[in-house]
C-alpha cells in the first residue's frame, strides 16, 4: 500500500538520499528493535539501496559536544529530536490522516509535481526483531521502484505534452506566415520572372523587395525605407564601448589571490560537516543547529590580549602574535583597509606587534612587518587565511564570517562585527597607538561593495544570509576614556 504523504511546517529540510522510519502511532516492539539495530540497518541500507536510514529518536546520539559547539556556538541546550509520533502530527489534511502502521518514507525531489514529495509504504510481513532488517530493505527497494516508475511515467507524459505544444506552435506560426505572405505570392513570382538573379533570395527577402518598390512609389526616402524594413541593421560600431588600451590586469597585488588562500580551509570545513553526516547526524539535525537565527557573541580582548567570544561560553580564539597584530589592526579601522595602502599602516602595525610581544622588535620581526605591509608580497594573504582558520576551527562559517577579514577584490577589507560588541579590557594601551590616516587612493572605477549585514534590530536582512541578532552590546565607554569608538 504505497501512498504519497504531505506534511506541514516540518522542522527540517528533507533529503532524497535518506529513508525515514515512520509511524502514526507507537509500535513498541518495532521501536525497541530499532533502538538496538538502527546502525546495522543504516549500514545495510547504504550498501543495498544507496540511502541513509534515519530513526529520528537516535539522531543526536552520534554528535559530540565539541561537534555541536562548532556547528552552533550559541547553542544553550540540545534541540529535542522528533519522535515518530510527533512527525506524524505534521501530516497535512490532504494526506488523509489515518493510523499508518510502521513503514519507510522516502523523499523524491523529482521536478514533476505528482512525483515530488514524500512516499510511504508499510513494512512488509510480520514484524519481529529478527526479521526487521529484511523488511526495511525490501520495503525500501519496492518504494524506490515505485518512485522511479512514477517518475518515468511523468517524464513520458511531459515529453508527449511538450511535443504536442511544439506541434501546435509550429501550426500557429505556419498559419501566421500564410496569413502574412500568401497575398504576396503573385508579386514575388512576377519579381523573380523580371530578375532571375533574385531567385536565390528567400521568400521573405523577396517580399521585402516588393515592399521597397511600393514605398519608393509612395515617395518614401531611402532612410525611411531602411528604418521601416530593416531596423535590425541600425547597429553601428560607435555603439560599442571602446576598450581601454591602457588597462593591464592587476593580478600581482595581494588581494588578487585572497580567495585562493582559504580554499583548502573551506574544503576542510566541508569535510568536517561530511564527517558529522557519516557519524549519523542527519540534515534534520544540521538544519536545526545551523539554520535558525544566528546569535552573535560579544568579543572581549583581555588585558593579556586574548580574544574571547564571551557569549559562546567564553570561547577563546587563538592566534600567533603577528597574526593577532594584523587582526587588531583591522579591528581598529572600522571602514576597512585596502591592501594596496598597507605601507601607510606599517608603523601602526609595528606598534601593535611591539605591544603584543612586550618588548623591542628584532630585525627579523621588523622584516616580518615589512613583508605583511608589502602589497606585492603574499604575506598579508597568509595572515588573513590564518585568521580565518582560527575562527573556523572553533565555529562554523555562518558565524565566523562576521568576525573575520572579508572584502571584494580592489575594495577595502574589513571586519563586519559592530564595534559596540567589542570590548578591550586594557583599551588605553591600544588607543595610545595613533590611528593611521592613509593617503588618498587613486583607483579606477569599481562597482560599490554591497553593504554588509549589520546587527541593529531595525537593519534589513538579506535573503541569502542567515538572520542575525546580537546577543548584547557592551555599555558605552565614558567620556573620560580614550575610546576607539
Amino acid at each position: 500500500m504505497t501512498r504519497r504523504l504531505t506534511f506541514e511546517n516540518l522542522p527540517f529540510h528533507p533529503r532524497a538520499d535518506e529513508a525515514i522510519y515512520f509511524e502514526s502511532y507507537p509500535h513498541m516492539a518495532v521501536n525497541a528493535a530499532l533502538r538496538h539495530q538502527w546502525q546495522h540497518i543504516d549500514q545495510a541500507m547504504r550498501e543495498t539501496c544507496g540511502l541513509r536510514f534515519r530513526y529520528l529518536p537516535t539522531l543526536q546520539l552520534a554528535a559530540t559536544p565539541n561537534q555541536l559547539q562548532w556547528l552552533k556556538p550559541d547553542i544553550k541546550s540540545l534541540p529535542e529530536p522528533l519522535t515518530t509520533v510527533e512527525l506524524a502530527e505534521h501530516l497535512a489534511p490532504d494526506s488523509r490522516r489515518a493510523d499508518l502502521p510502521p513503514g519507510v518514507m522516502l523523499f523524491s525531489d523529482s521536478p514533476y509535481e505528482n512525483v515530488n514529495g514524500f512516499w510511504y509504504a508499510p513494512l512488509s510481513g510480520p514484524l519481529a526483531a529478527t526479521t526487521l532488517l529484511g523488511h526495511v530493505i525490501d520495503t525500501t527497494l519496492r518504494l524506490q521502484e515505485t518512485i522511479n516508475q512514477a517518475h518515468l511515467e511523468a517524464d513520458d507524459r511531459a515529453k508527449r505534452k511538450e511535443a504536442e505544444r511544439k506541434r501546435k506552435e509550429r501550426e500557429r506560426r505556419e498559419a501566421e506566415w500564410h496569413k502574412e505572405y500568401d497575398s504576396w505570392i503573385p508579386r514575388v513570382e512576377q519579381l523573380k520572372a523580371q530578375n532571375p538573379a533574385l531567385a536565390e533570395l528567400s521568400f521573405e527577402e523577396l517580399v521585402d523587395r516588393c515592399r521597397e518598390q511600393d514605398m519608393r512609389k509612395q515617395g518614401y526616402s531611402e532612410e525611411e525605407i531602411q528604418e521601416t524594413l530593416y531596423p535590425e541593421y541600425e547597429m553601428h560600431s560607435s555603439f560599442i564601448r571602446p576598450i581601454n588600451p591602457n588597462y593591464v590586469p592587476d593580478d600581482t597585488r595581494a588581494d588578487a589571490t585572497y580567495d585562493d588562500d582559504v580554499r583548502q580551509l573551506l574544503y576542510e570545513v566541508q569535510e568536517k560537516i561530511e564527517q558529522l553526516r557519516l557519524h549519523g547526524v542527519s540534515e534534520m539535525l544540521l538544519h536545526q543547529l545551523v539554520e535558525p537565527e544566528i546569535t552573535l557573541s560579544r568579543m572581549l580582548v583581555t588585558k593579556d590580549f586574548r580574544i574571547v567570544l564571551t557569549d559562546y561560553d567564553n570561547l577563546e580564539i587563538s592566534m600567533t602574535p603577528l597574526v593577532k597584530a594584523v587582526y587588531f589592526l583591522f579591528l581598529r579601522h572600522t571602514s576597512g583597509i585596502r591592501f594596496k595602502q598597507l605601507p601607510d599602516y606599517r608603523d601602526e602595525l609595528a606598534a601593535i606587534y611591539k605591544l603584543l610581544r612586550g618588548g623591542e622588535l628584532s630585525d627579523k620581526a621588523r622584516r616580518s612587518i615589512d613583508d605583511v605591509t608589502d602589497p606585492t608580497n603574499n604575506s598579508i594573504n597568509e595572515k588573513c587565511a590564518r585568521i580565518r582558520e582560527a575562527f573556523l576551527l572553533k565555529i562554523n562559517e555562518n558565524y565566523a564570517t562576521y568576525y573575520i577579514i572579508t572584502g571584494e577584490k580592489n575594495q577595502p577589507k574589513r571586519i563586519d562585527l559592530y564595534r559596540n560588541m567589542l570590548k578591550w579590557d586594557d583599551h588605553k594601551s591600544i588607543t595610545n597607538i595613533p590611528l593611521t590616516q592613509p593617503a588618498p587612493c587613486q583607483i579606477s572605477y569599481m562597482p560599490p561593495r554591497p553593504s554588509p549585514i549589520r546587527l541593529g534590530p531595525e537593519s534589513p536582512q538579506l535573503d541569502d544570509k542567515p538572520k542575525v541578532r546580537p546577543a548584547a552590546t557592551w555599555p558605552e565607554i565614558g567620556d573620560d576614556d580614550d575610546s576607539l569608538f
